[in-house]
């Protein structure tokens, strides 16, 4: 009888462990096929890795940004009434022209130094403009820094790096940055300029970002510009789907992670160029100098190309741009 009852305990023992596996499993098949499906959400406000990317603070920060240039657009307009030629139906080149001797330059862009793995040689960012200085961190090739102003240390010019924007991670700077000018190139004023919104009479441009091609195409009309491998988000944290419009652009941006509710990965990025921000949760179209994997997904989020490439679409594209993000 002991011996009955044993094996009866057992065989339910068996059945109860089996269902509770059964229920398992049936759940996160459910969340594996969700995860892995090719039907993504269509709203940007529910894609996974996109929301609350940027904070209110942020988004602040780039709302007052976008009302200054807007405010000294207007001062431009008014006072310089004998530059209208020149503010006139101009054409917009991604040639970089001649810095004019003596000029402040406002952003640089770094161009002798290591690659996107830290391959050869780095450039030192130093606490002061002297060679014998502390080094504060070490910088790639395609970052593009603000620049606040420049002096002469050790018998040569260095630049001093500003960051006037909202920092997600403020406590990882410490201390000023000094750049030496002869591992730069100034960006000068035609690529910072805003190219010109299409008009009626003008082909429309747009920016198309096919997922699962990992291509970007950009059109003039039904012409095509632009047509280049990026990288976009890994599963997880998804490029958003759907139609945007580009509403702001920067040069530069600094960014970093962990993101709570995004990302634990722990990176810091300062100088990300040509930025073209097309959703207020944070989808970026940008120059990427950390890695060379375009083609194939692997960013946060964010759209990702080679630093030259995105700085030809960041001078050709006006804010107002159409963008379409499609699988």
């Amino acid at each position: 009888m002991k011996k009955s009852i044993a094996i009866k305990l057992v065989f339910l023992f068996i059945a109860v462990v089996a269902t509770f596996t059964l229920l398992y499993f049936q759940r996160n098949d459910v969340e594996i096929q969700q995860l892995f499906s090719q039907e993504a959400p269509r709203s940007h406000e529910s894609n996974l890795g996109i929301q609350n990317i940027m904070p209110e603070p942020m988004l602040t920060d780039i709302k007052r940004k976008i009302q200054e240039e807007e405010e000294q657009e207007k001062q431009v307009e008014n006072n310089a009434t004998s530059s209208q030629e020149e503010r006139g139906d101009r054409k917009y080149d991604t040639e970089l022209t001649q810095l004019d001797e003596g000029a402040l330059p406002t952003y640089i862009e770094i161009i002798d130094a290591c690659g996107p793995y830290y391959g050869g040689d780095c450039l030192n960012v130093r606490a002061e403009p002297s060679t014998s200085s502390e080094i504060q961190t070490k910088l790639r090739n395609g970052q593009v820094l603000k620049v606040e102003d420049v002096v002469q240390g050790d018998g040569i010019l260095w630049y001093k790096i500003v960051f006037d924007e909202w920092i997600r991670h403020p406590e990882r700077l410490n201390g000023d940055w000094y750049v030496a000018a002869e591992f730069v190139k100034p960006v000068l004023k035609n690529t910072l300029d805003k190219p010109s919104q299409s008009t009626s009479t003008q082909p429309k441009r747009r920016i198309v970002v096919d997922l699962s091609e990992q291509m970007l195409y950009a059109y003039d009309g039904d012409e095509i510009y632009m047509q280049e491998p990026v990288s976009t988000g890994v599963i997880g944290a998804l490029t958003p789907r759907g139609t945007f419009t580009v509403f702001y652009r920067t040069p530069s941006r600094y960014m970093q992670g962990p993101i709570p509710g995004i990302t634990d990965d722990d990176y810091d990025l300062p100088g990300v160029p040509w930025n073209l921000y097309f959703t207020e949760q944070g989808a970026v179209i940008h120059g990427a100098y950390w890695h060379d994997n375009f083609g194939t997904n692997w960013s946060h989020g964010c759209v990702n190309l080679p630093p030259e490439k995105a700085q030809k679409l960041f001078a050709w594209t006006p804010v107002g741009t159409e963008v379409t993000v499609q699988d």
